[in-house]
């Protein structure tokens, strides 16, 4: 799975529902997991699957995050 600009941000491995019944990807990288919003990813011609928000970003909340 790649950032808008193109950048690896980790690989699926699955799929939540959120609170308010939306679908959640789940996403592995590092050993880190973190999941993001199913419309927020597109299909590429080539199979890829990316995510509008960036690398930064994801790095960024995931740092923020608690552990659980």
């Amino acid at each position: 799975m790649k950032d808008a600009g193109g950048v690896s941000v980790g690989q699926i491995t699955g799929t939540s529902t959120g609170a308010d019944g939306s679908t959640n990807v789940i996403v592995t990288n590092g050993g880190v997991k973190f999941a993001l919003p199913a419309n927020s990813l597109s299909a590429g011609a080539d199979g890829s699957v990316s995510t509008t928000a960036t690398k930064a970003q994801i790095d960024a909340t995931v740092a923020g995050a608690k552990p659980q």
